[in-house]
């Protein structure tokens, strides 16, 4: 049996320096249940308390705490994303099976801009077609009805992939306009647009969407073309 001297008795610390637990064996156990069982936080602010009632806790149960608990958190995490993993999963069916019809209006334009050319793209969930013949020549339209990119759905239609990545998160913003009004979402952009004329506003900066995606994409400044939207050195 080990010797300490009544000083150390009193403090708790042993000869080797290390400090000990005074009580009987099963009130540390209990200490010890408790520190494994409690939330982590109340358990820290317990522990880091130099005694507890008039006794020092071990420091090696202290130590064995702070190695448990970012193991136990992990644990944690992952037990809350597997419970969110199924709703989120069936959010995203929903989704993409309400704004299907639009989709599937985009990916037969997109086959068709891949026989003239272009390449597909699978990017942010959305599927992106741009190049080709078909976009060099839509790049020389009027200005009133040239256009950098547009979306349908899921899928992305741009003149070339350089302007895909430049109004990416402009597109992915009617991306979850879609996700939203599903099938209403073309009736609904054009009749916002006819609104905006009948009052002589502009059909196309003024409308609804389109002030919502350059809303929340404020970073980026709007150009003269419609649909293009450059960064700003901000």
């Amino acid at each position: 049996m080990s010797t300490r001297s009544k000083s150390s008795r009193d403090t708790g610390q042993s000869a080797q320096g290390r400090f000990t637990y005074g009580g009987n064996a099963e009130s540390f156990r209990r200490v010890k249940y408790a520190a494994r069982r409690v939330p982590f936080q109340c358990c820290r602010r317990w522990l880091n308390k130099e005694t507890y009632g008039d006794r020092t806790i071990h420091a090696g149960l202290q130590a064995s705490v702070q190695r448990v608990q970012p193991v136990v958190a992990q644990h944690a995490h992952g037990a809350i994303l597997k419970r969110m993993r199924v709703p989120r999963l069936v959010l995203r069916v929903v989704a993409c099976t309400w704004a299907a019809p639009c989709s599937t209006l985009g990916v037969l334009f997109g086959m068709l801009a891949l026989l003239f050319g272009a390449r597909a793209q699978f990017h942010e969930g959305a599927l992106e077609f741009g190049g080709g013949r078909l976009g060099a020549a839509l790049s020389r339209l009027p200005a009133g009805l040239r256009f950098s990119a547009i979306t349908f759905g899921h899928v992305i239609l741009g003149l070339d992939h350089a302007t895909l990545a430049a109004c990416r998160a402009h597109e992915q913003v009617h991306v979850r306009q879609y996700e939203r009004w599903g099938p209403f979402f073309i009736p609904a952009y054009l009749l916002s647009s006819l609104i905006q004329l009948v009052r002589g506003r502009r059909p196309y900066l003024d409308n609804f969407f389109e002030r919502e995606a350059y809303e929340r994409t404020s970073r980026f400044a709007i150009s003269t073309r419609p649909g293009c939207h450059v960064p700003t050195d901000g």
